[in-house]
């Protein structure tokens, strides 16, 4: 009798070894088949990994929404997603000051003022240091930059278009026309 007890207890911890083996095995096929490995292949070619790093982008919601703070959003989100990221507008919001159909790029901060608040103090909160953003910026700013006409200004506007914005400032001597010489004179003045 003792010997069968033994041999139970012996089939059973083995059932369940193999079970728990089988369970982490399904689970490691299933997390393959949901998240593909990119590491090997970001190693091999910078490319891929770029590719992924800009799925998504991150922006900081600000001033006149439900939850104020940083959202994860889709590449090529707009305003008016990021604020709905916020939980909405407040009923105080002025959000006639904000272009809600603008795209997002990573790393920017949106700012919807309130009602009464003067519009020059919604801008100084939005933007405090005084740099041009070279991802969002229309093309009377960027002149405001030195060696920026007309014609500069509209080739920075169509390269950030066609290449989904800049990454890092030094990004903007790609641009036709731009070399070290001019960004040394505008390195300080600008920012992504």
């Amino acid at each position: 009798m003792k010997h069968v007890w033994q041999i139970f207890l012996f089939l059973a911890v083995l059932v369940s070894v193999c079970c728990t083996g089988c369970e982490r095995k399904q689970a490691m096929e299933i997390e393959e088949e949901t998240f593909p490995v990119v590491s090997s292949v970001a190693e091999e070619s910078g490319e891929a990994y770029t590719e992924i790093s800009r799925m998504t982008l991150f922006v900081d919601v600000r001033g006149a929404v439900a939850v104020p703070g940083v959202y994860e959003l889709p590449e090529k989100s707009r305003v008016f997603q990021a604020v709905e990221a916020a939980g909405g507008l407040l009923p105080e919001a002025k959000d006639e000051l904000v272009n809600q159909a603008a795209e997002l790029t990573d790393g920017q901060q949106v700012y919807i003022p309130f009602k009464g608040e003067a519009v020059q103090e919604a801008a100084d909160q939005a933007e405090t240091d005084g740099r041009v953003n070279i991802n969002t910026a229309g093309a009377e700013e960027l002149m405001t930059l030195p060696g920026v006409g007309e014609a500069k200004a509209a080739d920075i506007i169509a390269y950030r278009e066609a290449n989904g914005g800049f990454s890092s400032p030094e990004d903007i001597m790609q641009v036709s026309g731009i070399k070290d010489a001019m960004f040394q004179k505008i390195r300080d003045k600008i920012k992504i």
